[in-house]
């Protein structure tokens, strides 16, 4: 999957369109062969299911990958309704043991996620990973991955009345191994140690992986009601704090411009609120206009705009609007001199052109 994502970074697909995932193998039912799965996982009342085991997994890959999901569908499924457990005993199967998902994109791309234990293989790996884009596509395991590109794109002609004379796999390529891959668990440990003893906020903290049981909540959700949900919407305002408090919300908003541009992370074309909670007089509002410009210098989208207000007991909040022109705000009640920015977005109206 590293390599995968240094494709997506590198902006080899040009803009993705689809996703196409798929993962299972044969779980055997414990009959005449014993089980290679535990048999709690095919016991809805002991937290077993292919979706509460696999999409929370799914949704950190694919959210680093393709960037936030804002909607799913779903079906599950109990294909083999009787197994027999570690005993040998037979008992019924109550959770589901395959699920079928549309995930959308906030970019705008799809994803089919198929996962079964209910299911033959006839792939390199067990999970695999199709991205088709405008420029390229890959097929992708967590260790190999095949490309192929616009200009070695074959031109099929649909004729079920003669052989196809296309060899469609050789024309695929094999990115190679050009570094060292180390194991993901392994790696994973050492970057979350690095991260406490330096004292740095790991990303895939708690709520990151409150968002994975979300999206399998969603999905089986979803199933039982036999409708799209809604995963997130799609923001009509950032607000982006410039004095961030582990680092700088300029550097961030360079990031997130970078990030558009490889069709991850904000819309482009999404208007940011620059915000500063730095102790500020009215006769100081210059230096946050300039750091404001250089920010506006930054993205594309929408003009900015900034305000500003100190966290302190000064009860006044100074104002720059879209033409970077400060004036004196009306107080801020109590309640709003702690830096609450939000509660202050939400007590004033900004123009913006």
């Amino acid at each position: 999957m590293i390599k995968l994502r240094r494709l997506i970074r590198e902006g080899f697909f040009g803009r993705v369109l689809s996703v196409r995932l798929e993962f299972g193998y044969w779980v055997f039912e414990g009959d005449e062969i014993p089980a290679q799965r535990p048999s709690w996982n095919y016991r809805a009342d002991e937290g077993g299911g292919i979706v509460l085991d696999m999409f929370p997994h799914w949704q950190y890959l694919l959210t680093d990958l393709f960037g936030p999901i804002s909607a799913v569908y779903a079906r599950t499924a109990t294909h083999i309704p009787r197994r027999w457990d570690e005993s040998g005993a037979p008992y019924d199967a109550t959770a589901d043991d395959a699920a079928y998902a549309v995930l959308e994109f906030a970019s705008g791309a799809f994803a089919s996620v198929n996962s079964s234990w209910a299911v033959r293989v006839n792939r390199r790996e067990l999970l695999e990973l199709q991205v088709d884009g405008t420029a390229g596509s890959a097929v992708s395991g967590l260790r190999d991955c095949a490309v192929q590109h616009r200009v070695s794109t074959p031109m099929p002609v649909w004729n079920p009345d003669l052989p196809d004379p296309i060899d469609y796999q050789a024309l695929w390529s094999d990115v190679p191994d050009n570094m060292a891959f180390d194991n993901g668990f392994k790696v994973e440990w050492e970057l979350f140690l690095t991260c406490a003893s330096e004292g740095r906020p790991f990303a895939w903290d708690l709520v990151e992986g409150a968002k994975g049981v979300q999206l399998a909540n969603l999905a089986l959700q979803s199933s039982a009601e036999g409708r799209r949900l809604i995963a997130s919407h799609a923001p009509e305002l950032a607000i982006l704090d410039l004095g961030l408090p582990d680092r700088d919300g300029l550097d961030l908003l360079r990031e997130l411009r970078q990030s558009s541009e490889a069709g991850g992370g904000l819309d482009s074309q999404l208007p940011v609120l620059i915000l500063s909670g730095l102790l500020l007089l009215v006769g100081a509002v210059a230096r946050v206009s300039a750091a404001v410009r250089r920010a506006k210098s930054s993205w594309h989208g929408p003009t900015l705009g900034v305000t500003v207000h100190h966290r302190y007991a000064w009860p006044s909040c100074v104002h720059a609007h879209a033409g970077w022109e400060p004036r004196a705000g009306p107080a801020c009640p109590g309640e709003y001199q702690t830096g609450t920015f939000a509660a202050v977005l939400n007590k004033y109206l900004f123009e913006t052109r």
